[in-house]
């Protein structure tokens, strides 16, 4: 099995979208959903309350995953609030799945956006901000690499 590991990280301005740019395509193949990591900030006030965050991700289209919110969104688990939120002032998220999929071809450039858990409210990053995401990274495993050139 070959990683595929796809890491979102705010900086200074407030976005819910994301430009990906690989080294290569990645031909059509089956691909694992392994491992998913959240970190967020925290305070008690306007604090977030969703306990799942949905990526539309381009190339899982379909019908590869189809959910309650809408088609081809991705869903990440999240824990809004520490374990002691009287002390901590982040979250860590770290979830492992098991889930397989057929992914149409993955291009070289492509743009992945998060939603709250209603799918339609965009899930938000800002670095250096309270209740805000600062980063989400996503772990897939696929069959080969020897496609690549």
């Amino acid at each position: 099995m070959v990683l595929f590991h796809l890491s979102f990280t705010a900086d200074g301005t407030e976005k819910n979208t994301f430009r990906v740019d690989l080294n290569h395509d990645i031909p059509m193949q089956p691909l694992k959903y392994c491992k998913s990591v959240v970190r967020a900030t925290y305070f008690a006030n306007n604090a977030l309350t969703n306990t799942v965050i949905y990526a539309r991700v381009p190339w899982l289209s379909h019908y590869e995953v189809t959910n309650s919110q809408g088609e081809s969104l991705l869903p990440i688990a999240f824990q809004p609030q520490p374990t002691a939120p009287s002390i901590e002032t982040s979250t860590y998220t770290s979830e492992r799945y098991d889930i397989t999929l057929k992914a149409d071809d993955i291009p070289r450039s492509f743009d992945v956006s998060f939603f709250q858990d209603d799918a339609v409210t965009p899930q938000t990053f800002k670095a250096g901000f309270a209740n805000q995401i600062q980063s989400i990274d996503l772990y897939f495993e696929f069959s080969h690499n020897d496609a690549f050139h």
